[in-house]
């Protein structure tokens, strides 16, 4: 186990061990009530379950880490994800404890965490950051992370920060990608899109083609969706657009009704028919918030429709490059 030695600002010092797998869960869950408290103030209620965090070990779902100083105190938290078809992993749910802040240890542990994907031979890596504070982006931009979408209205705000008092009724995450030499090959996106589309790949070292022509439309679509009904958001993956899009996000649409119903979708870019399908979701009231690049076989931009659902920008504190890229999004 690595161990290191941090003085801060003031003088204090503390010295911490990195604990990974089955070592480092008493200390995550410690870790996650130091700032949330309890399980129902977190997106995800299951990281405070030991016994669900331990299999989601066993499975290889979750690799978590934890620092923890001599004193056997939980310092910091966060954890690699491998998710089914990505072609790379996903790091989150990175927590510092209050009494420990002023040491850095958000980029510290993240460092960290990349070493060891690193020894794994895993260097494509995704994070989805909070647009309510940028503390976090801006140390995941040290380490080589690009902003590339926003993921619009993706959990209730009574449910994951509550603390801040938002107005927002749902929070929004930022995606973030950091490339190992992936590229994002042919993808059909409208002419008026293909000038961001290329900055995306660009700025994260990533070659792409564009594809001229739309070719044959398919009379059936082919979606995968799931409704997360703790935070009412229906998540809609549109593998292939075809011509009974509009009726098919139609009846989605009439059978997840709540108030604070949100949808986000990946459109699939990878094939003909995406230029139609971005049309007919624009026409349906989806708004275009970005990429979700080189996350698998397909790559993917992201449309979100919030209907009456209020999510004050106002409220957001993004980094810089974060907030040219929201700016850029809007104007689309």
């Amino acid at each position: 186990m690595e161990k290191v030695s941090l003085i801060n600002k003031s003088g204090r010092r503390i010295d911490l061990t990195f604990h990974k797998g089955e070592q480092s869960v008493r200390g995550l869950i410690d870790c996650m009530a130091s700032v949330y408290g309890i399980p129902s103030n977190y997106a995800n209620s299951f990281m405070f379950d030991v016994e669900v965090i331990r299999e989601k070990i066993r499975q290889g779902k979750l690799v978590p880490f934890a620092a923890i100083t001599d004193d056997g105190i939980p310092a910091a938290t966060l954890s690699y994800k491998k998710h089914h078809g990505m072609r790379g992993g996903e790091i989150g749910a990175l927590v510092v404890n209050p009494e420990f802040r002023g040491f850095n240890l958000g980029q510290i542990i993240t460092e960290h965490v990349l070493s060891e994907c690193k020894k794994k031979d895993v260097s494509l890596l995704y994070a989805h950051m909070v647009m309510y504070h940028a503390q976090s982006g801006r140390a995941y931009e040290k380490l080589g992370f690009i902003p590339t979408g926003f993921l619009f209205g993706a959990v209730d705000s009574k449910k994951h920060l509550a603390q801040l008092n938002l107005a927002s009724q749902k929070i929004s995450w930022a995606v973030y990608v950091k490339n190992d030499g992936s590229n994002g090959g042919t993808v059909y996106v409208p002419s008026h899109l293909k000038g961001f589309v290329r900055e995306i790949y660009t700025s994260l070292g990533a070659d792409v083609q564009f594809a001229d022509e739309s070719g044959k439309l398919n009379e059936t679509s082919h979606i995968e969706y799931k409704q997360d009904d703790y935070h009412k958001t229906l998540n809609i993956d549109i593998i292939a657009s075809g011509r009974d899009l509009r009726e098919r996000l139609e009846m989605l649409e009439k059978e997840y009704t709540d108030e604070l119903q949100t949808s986000m979708v990946l459109l699939n870019i990878s094939e003909p028919g995406a230029v139609y399908g971005y049309e007919v979701m624009r026409a349906a009231g989806y708004r275009f918030f970005g990429l979700n690049p080189l996350a698998g076989e397909r790559e993917t931009i992201i449309m979100s429709k919030i209907n009456r659902v209020l999510i004050d920008s106002a409220e957001f504190q993004l980094t810089v490059p974060a907030q040219r890229l929201f700016e850029r999004v809007s104007e689309v």
